[in-house]
């Protein structure tokens, strides 16, 4: 009986060892990050193929750069364009979430609006 409870106590040990070593071997989770600011001095680009980027955000990818992904659609595109003219006009601030997850490399944006002033 006594090397049961030891055998026991052993396999759960090692269990328990297994599933923390897995935990720190599984990938990170993307993490979004919300920067709220004027988008006074940003700059949008739009590229071929209906691409729209932002530059000089506050955020730590390169030249302040956030994106869309590959799923947003031509809609999502077209209200973040008028969002940021709109914020630009009225002096009002926008908010941007983005996945941190790959930064510095992409800043990818996940949700923007207006916030209230």
């Amino acid at each position: 009986m006594k090397n049961l409870k030891i055998s026991t106590r052993r396999a759960l040990g090692n269990m328990a060892a297994a599933v923390l070593l897995a935990g720190c071997l599984m990938p990170a989770q993307a993490t979004s990050v919300r920067v709220a600011e004027s988008p006074a001095a940003w700059r949008l680009e739009n590229y071929p193929g209906g691409i729209v980027t932002a530059y000089f955000v506050s955020v730590p990818c390169a030249s302040g750069q956030i994106i869309f992904g590959a799923n947003a659609v031509p809609a999502d595109l077209n209200r973040f364009w008028a969002t940021v003219s709109l914020a630009k006009a009225t002096g009002q601030k926008m908010f941007v979430y983005y996945e941190s997850a790959n930064a510095p490399a992409s800043c990818v944006i996940t949700s923007f609006g207006l916030d209230a002033n």
